[in-house]
């Protein structure tokens, strides 16, 4: 979710609010695909429509026109400007000009008007216009005011842009130190990860908590959305999971004990509730025990872990509650299984199984599936390495939409402790 749209859509509701009530000032705003997400009702008047159709696009209401044309002498158009995607055309986003003068030509009247176009730096934008040859002063005037505004709105939101970007930056940097720097003793497991953040900071986290000799509580979380706020709940949860947290360990002093993966999450549930944060995050909480190869888990609505057996097929491990911050996870909701020497443990997030390919369609389980089962006779470093290849590759050079995150232990064999 981008964080300069409720600026955008605060920049276009000032103008439409501005333009409602002009008899003789048509607006009208467009979406990156061309689609007019909303028109005044002069511009409905203008296309002769009484309501806006759904999905209905700019290029079926009005066509641009040559400079000098006239309804009787027709010329070629030029491209339409909503529809230039060069890196050339003014924007919102840089400092020279942000708009464009242009001529269009109504298809159901065939008048032509006056009009300038202010483009959106992802693309689409205002298109505010007047009738060609119209010598109303007061009518002039308006355009002025209008342009004149958003004018100002335009340089208000390049500075807000610029704000942004260096939050996102900060909070970018924040998200890539909450990252395990050096693991705990895992006993008889191994341990590798990959992490492929997207254009957008998110809200991913994995971290490899101490609990003790051999034993480690592992968690894998996404909440909800991109940006700064994700970022910054995403901090306040690896705060709240840090070493001897209340919500990690109970018992008294000297006496402390790891929390059941159930009661884990129960007590995250409580601690960031939907109505506090207005956000909400899936999450898997497991403790590994590299004495005994035995993992114990609860889940959220996350993406169930996977376990990759030598000679067998992928299984999925059992059991997802509800995701977290609705006060609904039930403590005692949680599983264990045990590893034989060889097995592998994945978790993942969304980020994975949702990369999409040309078509749309999802990479999905069984593409994460398949490229375990051909990456098993490699070290488990290797093999991560070569997943995220694949996937990366599924893309077809697109970039991430959303961080990936592959978190796989590898049970080698109980270690007994020495006496």
């Amino acid at each position: 979710m981008s964080e300069s749209l409720p600026r955008r859509e605060a920049l276009a509701q000032a103008c439409h609010t501005f333009c409602e009530e002009a008899a003789n000032l048509f607006l009208v705003e467009v979406e990156p695909d061309s689609t007019i997400c909303h028109a005044n009702r002069c511009f409905l008047r203008k296309a002769r429509l009484i309501d806006l159709p759904r999905g209905q696009t700019i290029g079926t209401l009005l066509a641009p026109a040559a400079a000098g044309e006239t309804p009787d002498q027709p010329a070629p158009p030029p491209p339409p400007p909503w529809e230039d995607a060069s890196e050339s055309r003014p924007s919102l986003a840089e400092g020279g000009a942000s708009s464009l003068p242009v001529l269009v030509r109504f298809r159901s009247s065939h008048r032509l008007f006056q009009a300038r176009w202010f483009p959106w730096p992802e693309g689409g934008g205002l298109l505010l216009g007047e009738a060609l040859g119209d010598t109303d002063s007061a009518m002039g005037t308006a355009i002025s005011a209008v342009s004149a505004e958003m004018t100002r709105l335009v340089r208000e939101l390049q500075r807000q842009q610029a704000l942004l970007r260096e939050d996102l930056q900060a909070a970018a940097v924040i998200q890539q130190c909450l990252l395990p720097q050096a693991l705990p003793d895992l006993g008889g497991f191994r341990c590798a990860w990959r992490f492929q953040p997207c254009a957008e900071v998110g809200g991913d986290l994995f971290q490899v908590l101490p609990l003790g000799p051999g034993r480690a509580g592992v968690c894998i979380l996404d909440v909800a959305g991109h940006g700064v706020r994700a970022a910054m709940l995403t901090v306040a949860i690896a705060q709240a999971l840090g070493p001897d947290s209340p919500l990690v360990f109970e018992g008294p002093p000297g006496d402390r004990r790891p929390a059941r993966p159930g009661t884990v999450l129960a007590r995250l549930d409580a601690e960031f509730p939907f109505e506090r944060f207005e956000t909400y995050f899936t999450m898997v909480y497991l403790i590994l025990d590299g004495h005994r190869g035995t993992v114990r888990l609860a889940s959220a609505g996350h993406p169930h872990p996977l376990v990759m057996s030598a000679g067998t097929q992928v299984r999925t491990l059992p059991g997802t509650g509800p995701i977290v911050g609705f006060g609904t996870i039930d403590p005692e909701e949680e599983h264990e299984i045990e590893l034989a020497p060889g097995d592998r443990l994945v978790l993942f997030n969304d980020g994975v199984t949702e990369r999409r390919n040309g078509h749309g369609k999802f990479w999905d389980v069984p593409g994460l599936t398949a490229a375990l089962t051909a990456t098993q006779a490699l070290p488990l470093d290797e093999a991560l390495e070569a997943i995220l290849e694949r996937v990366t590759a599924y893309g077809e050079g697109r970039p991430f939409e959303d961080d990936l995150t592959l978190l796989a232990f590898e049970f080698c064999g109980p270690r007994v402790t020495e006496p």
